[in-house]
């Protein structure tokens, strides 16, 4: 299982001085499109601001073939925590059919309120699918994701070049399974726990710029084509 979480979140409000790190330049009404390694491209809006929350909406893909969904990210004094249920659920050709999402558990942030060369932190979640529907089980991921500020680069991609921060992460997923076909299925799971890791990179006044996730060769990359700020 991967869940891809665009760090094009990060958004910049005048009333919100904790979301106002310059490596989370997004304000409402911007729009970047990113096209990955596969083809796929997809398209970001920061739709709205309401307090401490942001309001996204994704496109994935053109024409009749287009999903789109919403979810939204929360600025706390310690940074941004995302809505990954939302994420989940909603996430176009990634959508599990027929199941629900829910967080029992979260610690830490997903991006902190500053970002420096050799800041690291650390980030845990717990996660609870249920299925219905062909098979009836309830999966628990427990998901631990250590990140890291690895240094500084200069990024060429299609929508120009830029001066960004690399940040490498790691996240450890561990899985249960339990319900009427869950034995049917644990000969699927990993074995221990697996780790998956990837890295993004970031510019002032922009956000992100660049990803990829996984390992070479078969890594998932994803590049911005073009963006627009207010």
């Amino acid at each position: 299982m991967r869940v891809l979480v665009p760090l094009v979140l990060l958004a910049s409000f005048p009333s919100l001085a904790i979301c106002e790190n310059p490596y989370f330049g997004n304000k409402p009404g911007s729009v970047f499109r990113y096209r990955d390694g596969a083809g796929h491209s997809t398209r970001m809006t920061v739709k709205a601001a309401d307090g401490d929350r942001l309001t996204i909406e994704s496109s994935v893909g053109t024409g009749e073939a287009q999903t789109s969904h919403s979810f939204d990210a929360r600025c706390t004094s310690k940074g941004l925590v995302v809505d990954t249920d939302a994420l989940m659920m909603r996430g176009g050709r990634h959508q599990p059919v027929g199941a629900t999402v829910k967080t029992l558990r979260h610690e830490g942030v997903m991006f902190p309120s500053k970002l420096r060369v050799g800041d690291s932190w650390t980030e845990r979640r717990t996660t609870e699918m249920a299925r219905t529907g062909g098979h009836d089980m309830t999966m628990t991921v427990d998901i631990t994701t250590v990140h890291r500020v690895a240094g500084r680069e200069t990024v060429r991609v299609k929508a120009g070049e830029f001066d960004a921060l690399r940040i490498e992460s790691d996240a450890t997923m561990e899985m249960k399974m339990v319900g009427a076909d869950a034995e049917k299925m644990k000969g699927h799971l990993p074995h221990g726990g697996t780790v998956t890791h990837s890295s993004v990179w970031v510019a002032k006044g922009v956000g992100l710029v660049k990803s990829m996730h996984g390992e070479a060769p078969n890594a998932l990359t994803s590049e911005l084509e073009s963006y627009s700020v207010p």
